[in-house]
């Protein structure tokens, strides 16, 4: 007798029987399918239970130290006049600052006007050299041929063959000399300008030229014909400290409240007969405690509500 296989007409629900045994043989599958869900989730949880924890701990620690119950603080009444930074070693206190003159940092204009940045300024086959130097002069007004002291070493600035205006500038940039050098135009040409990257007094600029380089790449100070080139003078910072003049070559002022850092940055117009006055305050801070007090109370609402929803 042949063998045969039940089909279509046997009446057997071939297609049911087959999708129960699939989902007999998928429920092992599907058990670990929950089990990594309810492990994932459990994994979620705990790093949310460390994350709310970790914050807890950083405010107990917070209010653990001494530093956020003794912060000082510094103040200024008129903020546009001076500002003062203060920590741990300044001194409580307040004082009177009157500016009477910011420091400021030489600024010059070379006597060039070329038709465009690719001008040759150094024609010739070979470089030539610029030589800058700071210093101050005795004279109370630039372009009297005063005598000049140099403050620092003189440098050289290698200016290639042919140069263009634009190389020469990038040269000066790149050289370290302290100056910034940047090209304007002027609507009629284009004008070298170079500034000394320190204020103060003694850093007034002075510039030499030698070789085929173009003769307006020169600047002294001390000429009378630099007057029509100067656009800043290098000056001190004036002011005054409870009625005490004081100077400095800088804005940035460490010296003059104990353990306080002040800046300089407005002073009186052209011509005004007083300074402007600011009142700076360096005093303990009660805000560090209320910002560490209110740190901890979120940081312990955050654990308590984390743990309560795990």
């Amino acid at each position: 007798m042949g063998m045969s296989v039940a089909g279509m007409g046997s009446g057997l629900d071939i297609e049911g029987m087959v999708t129960k045994l699939m989902a007999i043989e998928r429920q092992p599958i599907t058990k670990l399918d929950n089990q990594e869900m309810k492990a994932q989730s459990q994994i979620s949880e705990w790093g949310k239970i460390k994350s709310a924890l970790s914050a807890f701990q950083s405010t107990v620690q917070g209010l653990q130290s001494s530093s956020n119950f003794n912060a000082i603080k510094g103040t200024s009444s008129d903020s546009s006049v001076a500002s003062i930074t203060s920590g741990t070693a300044s001194t409580l206190g307040s004082t009177s600052i009157e500016v009477t003159q910011l420091a400021k940092a030489s600024k010059v204009m070379l006597g060039g006007l070329y038709a465009s940045e690719s001008t040759n300024v150094n024609s010739g086959g070979s470089a030539s050299t610029l030589s800058i130097s700071f210093g101050t002069t005795d004279s109370t007004q630039m372009g009297t041929a005063a005598a000049w002291t140099s403050t620092t070493a003189t440098k050289t600035v290698s200016i290639p063959a042919n140069a263009t205006l634009a190389q020469a500038r990038d040269a000066i940039n790149a050289s370290g000399a302290g100056v910034t050098a940047r090209t304007v135009n002027t609507g009629s040409g284009f004008r070298l300008v170079l500034e000394s990257k320190n204020t103060g007094a003694s850093n007034q600029l002075r510039v030499f030229r030698s070789g085929n380089l173009d003769a307006n790449f020169a600047y002294d100070s001390n000429q009378p014909m630099a007057l029509t080139n100067e656009l800043i003078r290098a000056q001190d910072a004036k002011y005054k400290v409870d009625s005490i003049a004081l100077t400095s070559a800088s804005n940035t002022i460490t010296t003059a409240l104990t353990g306080s850092t002040v800046t300089l940055l407005k002073e009186p117009a052209a011509g005004a007969t007083a300074g402007l006055t600011t009142m700076l305050s360096v005093t303990k801070s009660s805000s560090g405690v209320q910002d560490q007090l209110s740190g901890f109370v979120k940081a312990f609402n955050d654990l308590n509500s984390v743990l309560r929803s795990a």
